[in-house]
């Protein structure tokens, strides 16, 4: 507590799920699933084995929910999947899901991506018992039915 006020942080490594815009180029999850499907080419600079963690944001807000009513004197939680995936396994994935290949444009490395991302999440689970439950290929499916709902919901709209 500082000035009376109550605070936690949570540092949440790479959101994606249901409403994350593809088209404002932020999200990786949401871009590349958007171009997979489109059929546009992906761009990933180097060779695809960057490292990040992605949580499913129905997780992210499962450890909100619980954060809040926590009362221990931790201040500060990773909130991630605690495991990594290289961008090529991520598109795999997709691949494997869409069942369709990728159209991978393989740019030049950049010297400030940090090779490998992955949070401890450790703290989280022991000081109010939270942990991910979504697995990312079970994330990336319930991503691609929304879509897929979104779309037949907009065939249906009457105007």
């Amino acid at each position: 507590k500082r000035q009376g006020l109550d605070y936690a942080v949570m540092r949440v490594s790479n959101p994606y799920g249901t409403y994350q815009r593809a088209d404002r180029g932020q999200g990786v999850v949401s871009v590349f699933l958007h171009k997979l499907i489109k059929d546009e080419a992906i761009d990933i600079w180097g060779n695809g084995l960057v490292v990040r963690d992605y949580i499913y944001i129905d997780d992210v807000i499962d450890a909100a929910l619980r954060l809040v009513e926590y009362q221990g004197k931790n201040k500060v939680f990773n909130i991630g999947s605690g495991r990594g995936l290289t961008l090529n396994e991520l598109i795999a994935d997709m691949e494997s899901l869409l069942g369709r290949k990728a159209k991978a444009n393989y740019l030049p490395g950049r010297v400030f991506d940090v090779p490998e991302n992955v949070l401890d999440i450790s703290q989280a689970f022991r000081e109010f018992g939270w942990q991910p439950r979504v697995s990312f290929r079970e994330g990336i499916g319930q991503l691609i039915r929304d879509l897929q709902e979104k779309k037949q919901r907009a065939k249906n709209l009457v105007i």
